[in-house]
């Protein structure tokens, strides 16, 4: 998934102004029929909305032809917005980008220009290979001197250390990635230095934070129908077995 999250300031709006009128993008939305962006008919989950001025685009499961003309609209709409308020644009699942040629000229003049706008770009991607591989390598790794990388027991094999060696690590960098705790280790590498660190999240964050796989995601689908917003926290935490924190987290509604 490639996801587009737009952050303004606390007052700022989502760029598409998807709440408002009944305009293309709206249309889309709603899965109504929206000729002059997305040509075929699209349904709700193409563009996600999110809390605090965020927008989430999803062109990875939608009709053919109609993801290029809905991030085009986006990239347009967004570049409107640049206006010198601190901006964090985060690219989720770099790699879809790459595969599009569009897009990834569209990330390449980002990385360039965005900085002059008050912006930052965040590019995530499961696999340094699909930078490395890409067209436009050489302006991520320019673009981007902060970089997170995860674990990686196979980091030692040759053709991925190479692919380490060409995004500055040594040898002994490689080998702290290679013997790293997944899930739990991460390794900063940035102008001011190179550090391995960790969260240090408890049980309960974990369950409120990093539910990732298809099982979890099937059952936060399943538990939130049956209990909506204001009842989902403590049956999720039950049905991760952290019934011990219930009373600790949610003291003032069981004394009530």
């Amino acid at each position: 998934m490639v996801n587009l999250y737009w952050t303004l300031s606390p007052s700022g709006s989502c760029p598409a102004a998807i709440s408002s009128g009944t305009s293309d993008v709206t249309l889309a939305l709603s899965g109504g029929y929206c000729p002059s962006i997305c040509g075929p008919p699209l349904v709700p989950e193409v563009i996600t909305t999110y809390g605090g001025g965020a927008l989430g685009a999803d062109p990875t499961s939608r009709p053919p032809g109609a993801p290029p003309a809905v991030l085009a609209y986006l990239f347009h709409r967004i570049a409107d917005r640049l206006d010198g308020r601190t901006t964090l644009l985060i690219i989720d699942e770099g790699w879809l980008a790459l595969d599009d040629k569009g897009f990834a000229d569209q990330l390449r003049e980002w990385l360039k220009t965005l900085r002059k706008k008050n912006a930052s770009v965040v590019f995530a991607t499961q696999s340094l290979a699909d930078i490395d591989g890409s067209a436009i390598a050489p302006s991520i790794i320019e673009s981007c001197p902060t970089r997170i990388l995860l674990p990686n027991e196979r980091a030692l094999e040759p053709q991925i250390a190479a692919i380490y060696r060409r995004f500055g690590l040594n040898d002994r960098q490689i080998d702290i990635l290679a013997r790293a705790t997944p899930k739990r280790d991460y390794y900063c590498q940035s102008r001011r230095g190179n550090r391995l660190f960790e969260l240090g999240l408890s049980e309960v964050a974990l369950a409120l934070t990093a539910a990732s796989s298809k099982t979890d995601q099937a059952a936060i689908a399943r538990i939130f129908a049956e209990h909506k917003r204001a009842g989902f926290a403590a049956a999720w935490l039950r049905h991760k077995g952290l019934d011990w924190a219930l009373p600790i987290l949610f003291q003032k509604e069981t004394n009530t």
